[in-house]
């Protein structure tokens, strides 16, 4: 009788601790995906900011561009309008590219942190408007930045914290 009841506290044992490695091992691997996660939502906000902030600059130089550009124009010094209009396409494509980039950090935001993405899609619209001179969006477009931020902010927290 001793016997059997070794026998059957080893295997009740036994069974309580793979149960309990199961459990462990299952919410480490909940926290590591939990972890990629987060660090995937973060590129991609990072990645959104860093595209819009290029797409500013980028329109900006475009914008300035077309005012030398149409300043020159009247000069009829032909070499100089090649020279600057070269630079204006090259604003436009360096826009074009970022904006492409920013538009694709946007879906993902979408997709991965949906609380964020309507400030989000503003900051990105109001970063798409930049002129050079003048730049009157630019108070609306810090306000934009700010909130977006903010909502991307709140939207991890809520994640990090759960």
């Amino acid at each position: 009788m001793e016997l059997l009841a070794g026998l059957l506290g080893a295997v009740v044992g036994f069974v309580s601790k793979a149960i309990t490695d199961a459990l462990t091992e299952r919410r480490r691997r909940e926290g590591e995906r939990r972890a990629r996660l987060l660090e995937a939502k973060l590129r991609h906000v990072l990645d959104l900011m860093e595209a819009a902030a290029r797409l500013t600059r980028a329109r900006q130089s475009a914008s300035h561009a077309y005012i030398v550009l149409d300043n020159v124009k009247g000069s009829g010094d032909n070499k100089s309008y090649q020279h600057h209009l070269a630079l204006l396409n090259e604003a436009k494509e360096s826009a074009a590219s970022a904006f492409t980039d920013a538009e694709k950090a946007y879906s993902a935001i979408c997709l991965l942190v949906p609380p964020a993405a309507g400030a989000a899609r503003r900051y990105l619209d109001l970063f798409n408007e930049a002129e050079a001179y003048p730049d009157k969006e630019r108070d609306a477009r810090e306000r934009a930045r700010h909130s977006a931020e903010e909502a991307m902010r709140t939207a991890l927290a809520s994640i990090i914290h759960r």
